[in-house]
C-alpha cells in the first residue's frame, strides 16, 4: 500500500486558499487550466505514469 503525505513549498500568487507562514511564488506561467499534465510538462522529472 502507497501512502503520500503531500506537504505544499509555498503559496502561488494564484491561490485563494493561501498557507499561513509558506512564502508567496509567482505561477502564473503554469499552465492551470490545462490540466496537470501540461503542469507536469513545465519543467521537473517525468512522473511514472500508473499501468
Amino acid at each position: 500500500m502507497l501512502v503520500y503525505a503531500m506537504r505544499p513549498l509555498a503559496n502561488g500568487l494564484r491561490t485563494d486558499h493561501p498557507v499561513p507562514g509558506l512564502p508567496f511564488v509567482d505561477d502564473s506561467h503554469l499552465p492551470l487550466d490545462d490540466g496537470p499534465d501540461a503542469i507536469e510538462a513545465v519543467g521537473g522529472r517525468p512522473r511514472p505514469r500508473a499501468a
